[in-house]
């Protein structure tokens, strides 16, 4: 890989360095580079972004430092520069070939400093280290400290305020790296920080032990620290009162061990109480605790970021460099450039496949933009990191194309709004809309992570449609959908004092092809636990939400097929009554959610109808009526404002079963939601499956209070006013989908009527969208067994569509095997189509194979009569079989597969074939 030293001379290999690619570093005064214009370098890159890769003429020495330091002549700092030491604003470089070490103390004052070869900040008791430096450039090897021991001393690199500096790439480009930028570039960085060493990176954070009252002075710890934390350290404690910037943070004047706790004196008191380990809920014999943490924020090795501006100042950035790198043990302070695109505290910048590098025991705080961006990159080890008062995302999957990457047992604490947004490629980011960890490729490790407390957002699923640019450029990521990615883990994570979604899916939502599974999720005391929207096909798994200081503890808003099971729901604790936590009085006494535990939203936008929704073991417990709470439930189906003029809609697939309701009021409630300004409700066709049905057998349903859904003469129903429903047994539900091609200027115009014959019941459907192939869709629950009537209604008065196309739409819980009969107008003019499978038809000793209206053929008519059609269950070979109008109507029947349906003397013959939509 690298030229033998053996066979070149110095000379010879001087030439070759000279001639061949290494990358230049320019340093330019000011702002804008007085004496260079380099406009726009970030156009100016190669289309395939070539990386940066180690110089040559380090290539001995690399190889020797595989081996052990001792095997390197080094150079001693001090006689390297020169003993007067250098004058501050000049540039020390480290060349190409040379290894330099810093032994002792000293205070260094720089413009910049550039490592082309080694440069070792080795350590050592007492040897503190002030770096005051404009820039710094690694394109040879840095390292601090050693793996074991890591960096005993203290080592500060501060980035004072100084111009923007660009390089050289491979191609001839130009990039910049930023104004106070420390960059590695081609080099490779091994920083090691930790106090204690690497065996204390795992004591970053902690839980706190026992509850802590409003002006205490010492807490508890269940974890042996002492030898990690020290007097003079920083720690903060996150908030657990359910307010998002109660976290505090304090320097520790002394501590002690006793056994596995340590006592910990800090320098003033506290401000509010925080809950601790001591406390806990009771459930059915399951063991709730809700805790703050407790997280170390002093490194020996920091990297500072000096004020340019009340938005601005340095920031740490790898680029483009695929090499092994440790960052273990740093502390990140005030770094970051607000509103600048790639200038963040922590940036691991387009480094693609990064196997082998980690960023364990970090600490990054009250930063001016973002935490930990990956960016591009994939394999990276994100270990027991600190992330406290981080202004934007506090760890950014960013482009979508990142995979792979290992988020493991990270503290976020008190993550803030932006103020000031990136905009990227015309589009302005969500950092004003904050989260603690973004994921934009959903196939990463997620787990052991806490957030304790954000100002907007938890974990956010923020799937893109494409991966976006620059990453789209590399081969591996051409072509890839990141929302049809399945989600590879997210378990064991937990989130609280959120003042927004713990976890979330919205803009885009998330629709994974094969099912993904949420599973040991912990959300307490935000204003929402889980929120999907726009979402599919996602499972929550044996988790727990209290939502005692939130709205709802799972909130489904135009979603499908989502699921619980073998989860706890809490309404209510008694950890915080009286004066414990706070001084507040809003914040003590009986603490309990606002409104419901579990709100389905259910509406039609972007192709999702609501429904395909299964509820299984899932226990609601203490959901007695808060004193200034009134008529709180915990599920509820409601009506939104989001809604306009339309009716939201649920697919009969609902199942909710093996339910517990303990200590509580009411169970179930549909609630409209009822807007001031317009006389109607937003919100009908809800049924709940509340019994799941066996194979052939039927089940039991809520069912709204609707004459058209409800049975004829309501049989078998009985009504619950408290509730807002009916209770219908043994009855069985399906769900049919039309979906209607018409102008967009007519979209809000159209509606489809269904008629049941039995009774007259008149069911409309309206919709207000359309879907991306153009398409109106319509949801219609009907009763199994029955006939209906299909009308498609313009402005309320007959209309015949020049297409439409039909569905059985029960999602992927049907719940019952019965069949429905539907009566559909066949015209010249209109066409519409049973989910594009072939159906076989006999008429008049013509045949064709179709499958639309109008039939056509020979003896087929194409006058303006009904057909109809039996849509059969899923177990059936056929879903569709299409028959010719009769004078008499009469009972289909039996039709249990493609060649058994017993029809009537009267109808012409039906050959179905074998397939299934």
């Amino acid at each position: 890989m690298f030229p033998s030293m053996k066979i070149l001379s110095w000379k010879g290999l001087w030439v070759i360095l000279g001639i061949g690619w290494m990358m230049m570093v320019v340093h330019m005064d000011g702002v804008t580079g007085e004496g260079f214009s380099f406009p726009n370098w970030e156009g100016r890159r190669s289309r395939l972004y070539p990386e940066y890769g180690p110089l040559a003429c380090n290539g001995g020495l690399e190889r020797r430092l595989g081996t052990g330091t001792g095997s390197i002549r080094w150079v001693d700092w001090t006689r390297y520069v020169g003993r007067k030491g250098v004058a501050p604003g000049k540039v020390v470089k480290i060349r190409c070939g040379d290894a330099v070490v810093v032994t002792k103390g000293m205070d260094i004052h720089v413009g910049g400093l550039e490592v082309d070869g080694l440069l070792w900040f080795k350590g050592g008791r007492g040897t503190n280290v002030k770096i005051r430096v404009g820039y710094v450039v690694v394109q040879g090897v840095l390292l601090v400290g050693n793996p074991h021991s890591g960096y005993r001393g203290s080592l500060t690199f501060s980035m004072k305020p100084s111009g923007e500096h660009v390089v050289f790439r491979p191609d001839g480009a130009v990039e910049g790296v930023g104004r106070s930028a420390f960059a590695v570039v081609g080099g490779r960085v091994e920083l090691y920080g930790m106090p204690g060493g690497a065996s204390c990176v795992q004591h970053s954070w902690t839980k706190l032990k026992k509850t802590v009252r409003p002006r205490d002075r010492t807490i508890q710890v269940p974890t042996n620290v002492a030898q990690c934390w020290n007097p003079g350290h920083e720690v903060v404690i996150s908030s657990g009162d359910g307010v998002w910037s109660h976290a505090e943070q304090r320097k520790i004047v002394r501590i002690s061990q006793k056994g596995s706790t340590s006592t910990i004196t800090l320098d003033r008191p506290l401000v509010y109480g925080h809950p601790g380990l001591n406390e806990k809920v009771v459930s059915r014999g399951r063991v709730i605790r809700m805790a703050s943490e407790v997280a170390l924020l002093t490194r020996n090795v920091r990297i500072v970021g000096e004020n340019i501006d009340r938005y601005l100042s340095g920031h740490f950035i790898i680029t483009s460099t695929p090499r092994k790198h440790v960052v273990e043990g740093v502390e990140f302070v005030n770094l970051g450039q607000q509103g600048v695109l790639g200038r963040y505290a922590c940036h691991f910048h387009l480094c693609r496949y990064a196997r082998g590098s980690r960023v364990r025991g970090i600490s990054v705080h009250h930063t001016k933009q973002r935490g930990l961006v990956i960016h591009g990159t994939n394999e990276l080890l994100v270990e027991y990191n600190v992330f406290y008062l981080v202004t934007g995302h506090t760890i950014f999957l960013e482009d979508g194309s990142e995979i792979g990457n290992k988020i493991i047992g990270n503290v976020m604490i008190a993550t803030k709004n932006a103020t000031k947004q990136i905009s990227k490629d015309g589009v302005l980011e969500s950092d004003n809309a904050v989260s603690s960890v973004w994921i934009s490729n959903p196939d990463n490790l997620i787990t052991k992570n806490v957030i304790g407390g954000s100002e907007h957002y938890g974990y956010w699923i923020e799937i893109l449609d494409e991966v976006r640019a620059p990453s789209n450029l590399f081969p591996e990521a051409r072509g890839v959908k990141p929302g049809r990615i399945p989600l590879r883990k997210f378990f064991n994570n937990e989130a609280h004092s959120v003042k927004v979604n713990a976890f979330n899916t919205f803009v885009n939502g998330y629709q994974p092809p094969e099912t993904a599974v949420i599973e040991d999720f912990f959300a307490w005391r935000s204003g929402r636990g889980v929120y999907y929207a726009f979402s599919a096909n996602i499972v929550i798994r044996n988790s727990v939400f209290v939502s005692d200081a939130g709205q709802f503890a799972v909130y489904w808003d135009r979603t499908r097929n989502c699921e619980i099971h073998d989860s706890l729901i809490i309404g209510r604790t008694d950890i915080i009554g009286g004066n414990i936590i706070s001084d507040d009085p809003n914040l003590n006494g009986d603490w309990c959610g606002t409104e419901t535990a579990l709100q389905l939203h259910p509406t039609e936008p972007k192709g999702l109808q609501g429904g395909g929704y299964r509820f299984v073991n899932v226990t609601f417990d203490k959901f007695r009526n808060c004193p200034r709470v009134d008529g709180r439930r915990p599920i509820e189906i409601r009506g939104s404002k989001f809604d306009k003029k339309f009716n939201a809609f649920m697919t009969s697939s609902t199942v909710v079963e093996g339910i517990r309701f303990l200590d509580i009021d009411d169970g179930y409630r549909m609630t409209p939601y009822y807007p001031k300004v317009l006389n109607r409700w937003w919100v009908s066709h809800i049924v709940i499956c509340t019994r799941s049905p066996r194979a052939g057998s039927n089940g039991e349903f809520l069912v709204w209070p609707e004459q058209a859904l409800l049975p004829p003469r309501k049989i078998r129903c009985s009504y619950r006013a408290n509730e807002v429903n009916y209770l219908c047994k043994n009855i069985c539900y399906r769900t049919i989908g039309i979906e209607v091609q018409i102008s967009a200027s007519l979209a809000s115009s159209i509606s489809v009527r269904l008629r049941r014959q039995s009774d007259g019941a008149t069911y409309v459907m309206a919709s207000n969208h359309k879907s991306a192939s153009g398409r109106v869709p319509f949801f219609a629950n009907l009763i199994a067994g029955e006939r209906y009537k299909v009308e498609y209604l313009l402005r309320g008065s007959p209309y015949q569509p020049t297409k439409a196309y039909v569905s059985l739409d029960d999602g992927a819980f049907p719940s019952c095997a019965g069949a429905i009969q539907l009566e559909f107008p066949q015209t010249s003019s209109s066409q519409t189509t049973f989910s594009g499978k072939s159906i076989r038809y006999n008429c008049r000793g013509g045949s064709v194979s179709s499958s639309k209206l109008p039939l056509t053929g020979s003896g087929c008519s194409s006058s303006s009569s009904h057909v109809r059609f039996l849509v059969l269950p899923p177990s059936a070979s056929a879903h569709v079989v299409t028959v010719s109008k009769v004078n008499s109507p009469r009972s289909l029947g039996s039709c249990g597969g493609p060649n058994s349906c017993k029809l009537p003397s009267n109808w012409k013959s039906v050959k179905v074939s074998k397939s299934r939509f």
